[in-house]
């Protein structure tokens, strides 16, 4: 059936009811958002229907409200609620960074008061899991809440291939993050007694991929004879911002007090350690480990 003439727009007609602009028709009608009920194919005139000027008004909305073209499949069954509950978590985000950045900017730096003991080498056990964040705001909200359900469960897991196994934990734990060639891991290490023997270690490997989801690895390590520097006068979990905000400050603290006293670390980030054989017991501490200083110089490591 053909549209009767009298119930078509011009192209002029629709872009003067609906705000949109040339430019913006003839990407709608490439993206197959908002195509013209007709083409004459002698001169090229485009019409559209009284019918169509809600989704071209629809259309024009959610553009003044930036939504991304890439969002909008379909005009009609694009869903407002959905996307404000996404500006929403966005929105939450930019928030916490504001707030990060304002705390960033007026923290003074003298609340951090180092404090340096020796420590003997220490082994290690640990679940080797990739780490990648992405850009958008809802996604990275999605892998922060996957790392919160996913870590217990893994650490768990790990602890219980370690007792049957034989191997003797101790009651240290942390996590690191790790550099591989392509990819960035997380570590979550515990300490143990002594390095496990190359039997252990096969069984240990064999039972996390059996019982862990994910690509989690097996990756073991000792930490030589060093010196361990914390920071105290840092803020406790009761205040997410300034306890975030505070992790970060504690590595420029570290950065310059390794440059005023020539210190030597192991790494360039810190370990969040707990006292505890889990990682979910007890308070957790930045700790950075540093090269042991010869007498009147430098390391010899």
């Amino acid at each position: 059936m053909t549209t009767s003439i009298h119930s078509r727009l011009t192209a002029g007609e629709f872009r003067a009811l609906t705000g949109l602009s040339p430019k913006a028709l003839r990407i709608y009608a490439e993206r197959g958002l908002l195509t013209p009920d007709d083409v004459d194919q002698a001169t090229g005139y485009r019409t559209f229907t009284h019918d169509q000027l809600r989704a071209g008004l629809r259309l024009d909305f959610l553009r003044r409200s930036h939504v991304p073209l890439a969002e909008i499949s379909d005009v009609s069954s694009f869903s407002v609620a959905d996307w404000r509950l996404k500006l929403s978590l966005r929105r939450s985000m930019e928030d916490f960074y504001l707030d990060l950045a304002e705390h960033v900017g007026q923290r003074d730096l003298a609340a951090f008061v180092p404090e340096l003991v020796d420590v003997p080498e220490t082994h290690w056990v640990a679940a080797s899991v990739e780490l990648s964040l992405p850009n958008d705001p809802e996604d990275t909200l999605e892998t922060f809440s996957a790392l919160a359900v996913d870590t217990p469960g893994l650490d768990r897991v790990l602890l219980d291939v370690l007792d049957e196994a034989g191997a003797e934990v101790e009651d240290e734990s942390w996590t690191m993050a790790a550099a591989g060639e392509n990819e960035s891991r997380m570590l979550i290490a515990h300490r143990v007694a002594s390095p496990l023997a190359p039997q252990q270690l096969g069984r240990c490997q064999d039972e996390l991929s059996s019982r862990a989801s994910g690509s989690a690895q097996l990756v073991t390590g000792t930490l030589p004879e060093r010196q361990e520097l914390t920071f105290a006068g840092t803020s406790d979990a009761d205040d997410p911002v300034a306890e975030t905000g505070d992790a970060y400050l504690q590595v420029v603290a570290f950065a310059q007090l390794a440059s005023e006293r020539d210190l030597t670390p192991l790494r360039a980030l810190p370990r969040r350690r707990v006292a505890s054989r889990s990682i979910f017991d007890g308070e957790p501490r930045d700790v950075f480990d540093l090269e042991i200083p010869r007498r009147g110089g430098r390391s010899t490591r």
